[in-house]
């Protein structure tokens, strides 16, 4: 299981294929060489549709590391009793790493769907539990979505179009 119960949010300056996927931090730009490499055991493509409002769930027996490949989402992290909300973009590509036992979702209310990696490390295998929908502490501020979205210029969707779960 993991220690770190901490969500991090990497810059990154490359990607690189190698055993799973290798990523590197943008600081290592000058000299990849002297970066730790990230790897995982299983990577897997999500697809968000367009308005899509996901559920929170938490994983027990992995880290997920996101970043978005093509298009623009926002996750959202229940940590530290509240809602923290990470952009995740092509445009500038960041991976977030997070641990097991944090509670997050998907959210992409831009008018294109989106299509994130998530370079999976697991600790043990996977349970029922890793995938049942968790009890939202308090509803998401959209709001704050939408301004994220808004910030990089992404088209969002008319708040009419989608619904909360």
């Amino acid at each position: 299981m993991s220690l770190k119960q901490n969500v991090e949010i990497i810059p990154l300056g490359c990607l690189y294929p190698g055993k799973g996927l290798e990523i590197c931090p943008v600081q290592t730009r000058q000299n990849p060489l002297d970066a730790p490499a990230i790897y995982s055991q299983e990577t897997t493509l999500m697809r968000l549709p367009s308005g899509m409002i996901g559920d929170l769930s938490v994983h027990h027996h992995q880290t997920n590391q996101l970043f978005s490949v093509r298009g623009s989402a926002v996750i959202v992290i229940w940590q530290n009793e509240e809602y923290q909300y990470i952009l995740l973009t092509e445009n500038n590509p960041v991976l977030v790493k997070i641990p097991s036992g944090v509670p997050y979702s998907c959210v992409n209310l831009t008018t294109k769907s989106c299509t994130i990696l998530n370079s999976i490390v697991r600790y043990a295998p996977s349970t029922k539990a890793d995938y049942r929908p968790v009890k939202k502490h308090q509803p998401y501020d959209l709001n704050a979505v939408r301004q994220l979205l808004l910030n990089v210029r992404e088209p969002v969707i008319s708040e009419q179009v989608y619904s909360t779960n």
